[in-house]
């Protein structure tokens, strides 16, 4: 295919089950960069997350963070950026904890993490799963002009469903996405990783055709569907595969290196030897 740039989630699909970046994940990003074709993350992680992932694993690149709501470019300088108020992120929570949802939320700021309950065991796995701390500052120590970039719940998995269903309900001008079994990401109206591609190839003046997605959860399913060539990682929810537009191939599982036998299959990269 004519490829001229790479799409990829983040965890689940560059990534092992453990969350650390996959061999193959590694030497493909490489490979396209000396190539010239550029390999943008595009996760709901905050940007500060990414950019470690970047900097431990010694390549640069353009980011998606927020699952659409923050693109940065190279050099970290943002090209598009979409945040609702506080007053907003108020209300939702205030209405989840009216309800007595069995979840804790996170408020993502540009530059900020904030929680409810730092303690929380969920919270600490996510400190550990991203490689950086909450803040510890408080949702009533932010000035009401405060934007607020996304909320997101950490829930049990028999819950999820039910809470987005609720949320959709009563907020209709915010979205809601699940990101995995136990997270539901809470953005601004018509935020998502397929708005964010789109905003990034109109500014490098890059058409949709020849772009290439990887993804492997209902919050990737746009961005695959938006690409010239959407991959749909074999360890995708089993509803996602059966809903996924027919154009977007399922391929091999991360933990098999799905992306990179992909990659190398399209000949975008040469196969390592075995």
């Amino acid at each position: 295919m004519n490829c001229k740039i790479v799409f990829s989630d983040v965890d689940g699909t560059m990534m092992d089950n453990e969350h650390h970046i996959l061999p193959g994940s590694l030497y493909a990003i490489n490979q396209l960069r000396k190539r010239g074709i550029p390999f943008v993350m595009a996760s709901g992680r905050h940007p500060a997350s990414i950019i470690k992932i970047q900097k431990d694993n010694g390549f640069t690149g353009p980011i998606i963070a927020f699952s659409g709501g923050l693109v940065l470019d190279e050099d970290n300088t943002p090209l598009f950026s979409v945040q609702f108020p506080l007053e907003t992120a108020k209300k939702i929570i205030s209405y989840v904890e009216d309800i007595g949802f069995d979840c804790t939320w996170n408020l993502f700021l540009a530059d900020n993490w904030i929680v409810k309950d730092r303690s929380h065991p969920r919270v600490k796995e996510e400190e550990d799963i991203i490689g950086i701390e909450a803040g510890r500052d408080t949702i009533e120590s932010l000035p009401c002009d405060t934007d607020v970039c996304k909320i997101l719940y950490m829930c049990e998995p028999q819950d999820i469903d039910e809470i987005e269903q609720v949320l959709r309900r009563k907020f209709p001008q915010i979205d809601f996405v699940k990101s995995s079994d136990t997270h539901l990401e809470v953005m601004p109206k018509g935020i998502s990783k397929s708005l964010a591609v789109r905003e990034f190839c109109r500014i490098r003046n890059i058409p949709l055709a020849d772009t290439a997605a990887f993804g492997d959860h209902f919050n990737d399913r746009d961005m695959l569907e938006t690409a010239g060539q959407g991959f749909l990682m074999g360890n995708a929810p089993e509803e996602l595969k059966k809903i996924i537009s027919p154009k977007v191939c399922i391929i091999d599982t991360n933990e098999n290196e799905g992306m990179y036998k992909t990659l190398s299959e399209l000949g975008l990269i040469e196969r390592t030897k075995s």
